[in-house]
């Protein structure tokens, strides 16, 4: 392979605006795009779906912003809570305002957990769809469909930013990231591909064959967590998190929480269907 590949980090930039001391790094552009992107999807969706069963661009539009803002809460809150507690402690005021009020400057907003945005999302779908009336398992199977979107941007904001380094290799497709002298997998692209376009094909042949509600959302879950698993052994575990019983990553040990309530989901509301279809 060529060598320019391995090198590829060496090409951009992280920052992919600046006004002033005012950044947006690559990772913020995607999270937008991302978002973008899943709006459009989920609209196209639900305009193919059953006329009596789909939702109204309003409530869509609706729907999307008061996600926005909760997974954004939810990734930021998630990401101090499992991966950086001392912000709680030092920088409080940095979690959700990208201004630095000692000196008066802008900074970049880094660090982001899917762990955390998705329990936002969770949150936020759950409030919203009783706001509603909409049964939340209808809402879940809903955006289950179309939530690999976001992790499809997300890693390729990740790579763009130049982070998240996977560890040595000798693989040929293997990165050099800045500073560093030894070739690294590029994780965050094992993740574009595996988190993001291949759980979205399966989503879609997946919901085909789902009959009950919350299948599609308990599949997910359980097929994220497995697949972030196994992305997860070719990661760098993060700087200053140790690994639980000397062995597993968090990424790894919030995967496994993912996984175990995404069995109990759905055999809890597949035998209580069944059950209630009798």
């Amino acid at each position: 392979m060529n060598c320019r590949w391995q090198q590829i980090m060496d090409c951009f930039d992280p920052i992919a605006l600046s006004v002033g001391s005012f950044q947006i790094t690559w990772y913020a552009l995607c999270f937008l795009l991302a978002w973008v992107a899943t709006y459009r999807l989920f609209s196209f969706f639900e305009r193919v779906r059953n006329p009596q069963e789909r939702l109204s661009q309003e409530k869509i539009e609706s729907l999307f912003w008061w996600l926005l803002l909760t997974a954004f809460m939810g990734a930021r809150l998630g990401y101090a809570l499992f991966y950086a507690p001392e912000y709680f402690i030092h920088h409080v005021s940095e979690l959700f305002v990208p201004y630095d009020f000692s000196t008066g400057t802008w900074m970049t907003l880094s660090g982001m957990s899917y762990h955390g945005g998705l329990l936002g999302v969770a949150l936020g779908g759950l409030y919203w769809a009783k706001k509603e009336g909409i049964s939340w398992l209808y809402l879940g199977d809903r955006l289950a469909l179309v939530a690999p979107v976001i992790s499809l941007f997300g890693r390729l904001g990740n790579f763009l930013n130049q982070e998240l380094p996977g560890k040595v290799t000798t693989l040929e497709w293997g990165v050099y990231f800045p500073g560093q002298e030894v070739l690294r997998h590029p994780v965050t692209l094992y993740g574009v591909f595996l988190e993001g376009t291949f759980l979205l094909v399966v989503m879609y042949f997946l919901q085909k064959r789902c009959k009950q509600e919350g299948q599609v959302l308990f599949g997910y879950l359980f097929l994220y967590g497995a697949v972030r698993f196994v992305i997860e052994c070719w990661r760098e575990p993060d700087p200053g998190v140790g690994l639980f019983l000397d062995i597993f990553s968090r990424g790894q040990v919030l995967s496994f929480v993912m996984i175990g309530t995404a069995i109990f989901g759905w055999f809890f509301y597949s035998k209580r269907a069944t059950i209630e279809s009798t």
